[in-house]
């Protein structure tokens, strides 16, 4: 009985390790048949955001100096 548990246990995690492999080939294969590179708008996209949240930070830290002045 304690065999036969074992044994499924090891059959179905070779069955996921099998399931993994093959969609990370599909995944490798559809990368490389990509014409554009898929990270650029991606890294576009976090410089956009940075810079956002930049000038947020320096706007925010601008209000308090305005009210230190007036008074």
């Amino acid at each position: 009985m304690f065999k036969k548990i074992v044994v499924n246990v090891l059959f179905i995690g070779v069955l996921f390790a099998l399931q993994d492999d093959i969609k990370h080939q599909k995944a490798e294969k559809s990368i490389k048949q990509a014409k554009k590179p898929l990270y650029i708008p991606l890294v576009e996209r976090y410089i956009l955001d940075e810079l956002k949240s930049i000038r947020i930070d320096n706007q925010q830290l601008r209000e308090p100096l305005k009210i230190c002045f007036i008074f």
